[in-house]
């Protein structure tokens, strides 16, 4: 018998034309690839000053619009006297109060040639003979250039037609030297960062002005439109809350149609006062504070708690005090007006959930605008206030159960986080759960708002007004 033959190796392998082919591919892969590193690794520094940027944009404007609200007196002139301007730097606005405060928004340059960046500086001290004392100097804007791209931003002053000093004479009187506030209509600084080409422009109405009708700044209401805590939220600078202290006792106010009651409401520290006819059907609806109500670790209120709009003044929730009842908030003939009964512009108005949307419930709110009204037809709806950078909303509208046509929470239509969304939105839970967040919604300029509150429990709106621009 013959010995087996031992089994032999595979003798299988690549042939030269498979080699070839790999060798000749394998660069315009690997090419690829570096070539998409490589662009990513560019895309990083311009998207790191991006979100640099935007955090300065919120910083400087809450500063800019507390500081010229505030203002007695103010200049452009970079050197003036009687008193010297606050701090280091080229001063591009000075502004004086009463208390004798100065601040001063001034550039200071560091480097030098091509290399050179100007860098937005707010200065802050006290009046002491003609100099100013105490100095605090903070950065507040890095890197600014001039709108058009080149040179160094300004700052522009608006005065009134009817005290026209201010803005006669060469060079005018707020770049010669300090001036009265009583003459100036409206303060703006506009300036580009150059890291990343974003565009920001200051703008601020001084309460001791006047608006573009002239005159003085209008009488006090008997009720603010009132401001939450610096830094408890994005807008809580430029976004007031409207007191409806008016609703609960009717005092100084005048009867409007459907039974309800004509408001007005000064708005804090500018020379502006929103005014509407408030009428409600089904459950009762009275005014309440915000917090509405505060009991952790349950479903409390999310807005006014946990540092979120917090110290917001007077009661500014219009509030159901009946449970599992249905009510109906309607809100029309509404009005920003300044000195003189002159219509503001530019302003938006913000309402959503003041209390907790739980199972069972739901808000629906939906806005209109008069057909005299000028609004371009892609902005006639609402759009989403982020609660924050990293969150839209929370899970203020949880149903988890919800069908197509929702979003954001599963129970959330009529707008997305995306952009703008239609003149009805709706916020409806399945469950009920511990809010992170609640409904924010803004509108430019509308006349009518109308609510729908359905409360297993109790629901509550609030309504409010981001300031005008001009």
């Amino acid at each position: 018998m013959s010995p087996e033959r031992a089994p032999q190796g595979d003798e299988s392998g690549f042939t030269l034309i498979e080699l070839i082919v790999v060798v000749a591919i394998m660069p315009i892969i690997v090419g690829a690839m570096v070539a998409a590193l490589l662009s990513i690794i560019s895309f990083t520094p311009s998207i790191e000053n991006r979100v640099s940027d935007s955090a300065d944009a919120q910083v400087v404007t809450t500063d800019f619009n507390k500081d010229v609200q505030g203002a007695t007196m103010l200049t452009t002139n970079a050197a003036p006297t009687n008193p010297s301007a606050c701090g280091p730097g080229t001063q591009l606005l000075g502004i004086q109060y009463a208390n004798g405060t100065e601040v001063s928004y001034s550039l200071v340059t560091r480097g030098s040639g091509p290399t050179a960046v100007n860098n937005l500086y707010r200065n802050q001290g006290q009046v002491s003979g003609s100099t100013c004392a105490n100095i605090t100097s903070t950065l507040v804007s890095h890197d600014v250039v001039a709108q058009s791209g080149t040179g160094t931003p300004s700052a522009s002053v608006t005065c009134s037609t009817a005290t026209a000093p201010s803005c006669t004479g060469t060079p005018p009187a707020y770049q010669a030297g300090w001036v009265s506030i009583s003459q100036v209509e409206s303060v703006s600084l506009p300036f580009t960062y150059a890291a990343s080409s974003y565009k920001q422009t200051l703008y601020a109405v001084p309460s001791g002005g006047v608006n573009a009708s002239g005159g003085g700044v209008v009488s006090n209401s008997p009720y603010s439109c009132g401001f939450a805590t610096a830094n408890t939220g994005t807008y809580a600078s430029t976004l007031c809350f409207l007191d409806f202290t008016g609703w609960n006792t009717h005092n100084g106010t005048t009867p409007c149609g459907n039974g309800g009651q004509e408001l007005t409401d000064a708005i804090v520290n500018t020379p502006f006062t929103i005014s509407f006819c408030l009428s409600t059907t089904g459950g009762p609806i009275v005014a309440a504070a915000i917090p509405t109500y505060t009991d952790p670790p349950t479903s409390e209120a999310f807005l006014g708690n946990g540092g979120f709009y917090t110290g917001i003044p007077g009661y500014p929730a219009l509030y159901q005090n009946v449970e599992g009842t249905t009510s109906t908030i309607t809100i029309t003939n509404i009005q920003v007006l300044g000195t003189g009964g002159v219509q503001a512009t530019n302003w938006g108005l913000v309402t959503g959930d003041a209390e907790s949307t739980d199972a069972g419930e739901s808000i629906t709110w939906n806005v209109g605008w008069s057909p005299t009204t000028t609004v371009p037809a892609n902005e006639q709806g609402f759009s989403l206030l982020d609660n924050s950078p990293m969150s839209a909303i929370g899970n203020a509208c949880a149903n988890p159960n919800a069908g197509s046509g929702t979003s954001l929470g599963n129970g959330l239509t009529g707008v997305t986080n995306s952009g703008v969304g239609s003149a009805t939105v709706e916020c409806q839970a399945s469950v009920s759960s511990d809010k992170t967040g609640t409904v924010m919604l803004s509108a430019p300029s509308p006349n009518s708002l109308t609510a729908n509150l359905v409360g297993t429990g109790l629901e509550a709106i609030f309504m409010g007004i981001l300031l005008p621009s001009s």
